[in-house]
């Protein structure tokens, strides 16, 4: 280790760490101090701004108790702004959540977050050959990149604003959402999907689409004959509506 080193790490924890004196005396100038507050403020502002809903479920003082447990035992590491309310949330899904906090506070983080991620993902659609080509059966597809799956213990997503502090409001189950990008408005929205649709797109990226609609019948199960033919012709129709599945994957 060098100077550097210990530096840089005095510097680190005297941001983030819940006991921060032994790093801010080593340090010395008095203006750490001023940019330990700033630093903590324009985060728990971002948090505050991207994820209301969790943060209200929180009140003030679990907010405050929880993002100092954030900084202390994983703070952001991500030089963009953008990343950092992800990396909030992955650290409260290692944490199993936060005691003292309703059952379903996980599920709002993870719902909000999702939200956010796909409205401020940049556009990276493939281009050139890699780009998305005729829809095929063979071939995996391509899905946009502005949406995200998400697995959730109750049902966050169909609560208002206002029941967000009644605990018992959310329905508790399994909800599985697709959250993307509208094509037009590009504001995000949210696609309830059931058993088969959510299992075809975490296969349907990897295996062929017909081995991915197989795949995914047996886990719901369900049993392939007209009517399965009809739903799966409705699903692809709509996810390609919705600017959600792009096309088949280019040949290698």
């Amino acid at each position: 280790m060098t100077w550097l080193d210990d530096y840089q790490r005095d510097f680190i924890r005297s941001l983030f760490a819940r006991d921060a004196e032994p790093h801010l005396a080593r340090l010395g100038p008095a203006r750490f101090r001023v940019y330990r507050r700033m630093v903590r403020r324009r985060l728990r502002d971002l948090i505050e701004f991207a994820l209301p809903r969790y943060v209200r479920v929180l009140g003030p003082a679990g907010f405050e108790e929880v993002t100092a447990a954030w900084f202390d035992e994983a703070p952001p590491t991500s030089p963009f702004l953008r990343d950092v309310v992800g990396e909030h949330e992955r650290w409260l899904e290692a944490r199993g959540g936060f005691p003292g906090t309703p059952a379903y506070t996980l599920d709002l983080a993870r719902y909000e977050a999702a939200l956010r991620e796909v409205e401020w993902l940049a556009e990276e659609v493939p281009t050139g050959p890699t780009a998305p080509g005729e829809l095929s059966m063979e071939r995996p597809v391509v899905l946009h990149p502005a949406h995200r799956l998400v697995a959730l213990g109750h049902a966050v997503h169909r609560l208002t604003a206002e029941q967000d502090h009644v605990v018992g409001d959310a329905p508790a189950g399994a909800f599985e959402l697709l959250v993307y990008r509208d094509p037009e408005s590009h504001e995000p929205r949210v696609l309830e999907l059931d058993a088969f649709a959510a299992r075809l797109l975490v296969e349907a990226p990897r295996l062929p689409l017909v081995e991915a609609a197989r795949a995914a019948a047996v886990v719901a199960g369900l049993a392939i004959d007209g009517a399965f033919v009809a739903t799966f012709t409705d699903l692809v129709a709509d996810l390609t509506a919705r600017g959600v599945l792009l096309g088949s994957r280019p040949d290698a």
